[in-house]
């Protein structure tokens, strides 16, 4: 795994908000992917960088650079977290994978969670997939709120994290704000009341 920090302004320079092609407004709370599929392009030449995290690097023409992980396949689709996403093209020798369990999932528009090592960007990726007109049935939520579970979300480090994928324009400054309260105060202990309340803060 890699990580890549960039000083950036947001979406190619541009304000916290932008309009898309139904005209409907969206913010930066969101993950990389969908910023960039419902941002209304305004310039003509593809492949253009729009947005920059510590998870990838998003062009113009709908198109994004997953440079957080690397190696086979395989290896990769571990820090996945559906599986519809899982088919891949290798270039070294033009193979395709499209496992059956892929297809079906793409045909029927269905969420199927294959376990990920970040089940609480999982979650959040849900509401851009049935925005989209996907499905995803309880047992599917169990299971990322179990693997979730295993998490220890009070720890900042753990949190930050959690939310690879998840764009981090509101975030960052939620683990900020708790960052420098602990730098002010060493006894200082991160909960869920006070979380909540630098939360509903920020949001």
């Amino acid at each position: 795994m890699i990580k890549i920090i960039v000083k950036d302004k947001g979406i190619a320079g541009e304000p916290q908000s932008h309009e898309t092609d139904e005209g409907e407004s969206i913010t930066l709370f969101d993950d990389d992917t969908s910023i960039v599929e419902e941002l209304k392009e305004k310039e003509t030449e593809k492949y253009n960088p729009v947005f920059l995290s510590t998870n990838a690097i998003s062009l113009t023409g709908k198109i994004q650079l997953v440079i957080r992980f690397y190696g086979d396949a395989e290896k990769i689709h571990e820090n996945y977290d559906f599986v519809h996403a899982t088919c891949f093209w290798r270039s070294e020798d033009n193979f395709l994978s499209l496992p059956r369990e892929a297809l079906e999932a793409i045909l029927t528009k269905e969420l199927i969670y294959t376990g990920s090592k970040y089940p609480l960007c999982s979650i959040f990726r849900t509401k851009k997939f049935i925005k989209r007109g996907w499905q995803i049935n309880a047992g599917q939520y169990l299971k990322m709120v179990l693997h979730l579970n295993q998490m220890d979300l009070h720890d900042l480090e753990t949190l930050q994290e959690q939310l690879t994928g998840v764009d981090s324009a509101y975030f960052e400054q939620v683990i900020e704000h708790m960052k420098n309260k602990m730098e002010e105060n060493p006894n200082f202990k991160v909960e869920n009341t006070y979380l909540f309340e630098v939360i509903n803060r920020i949001f």
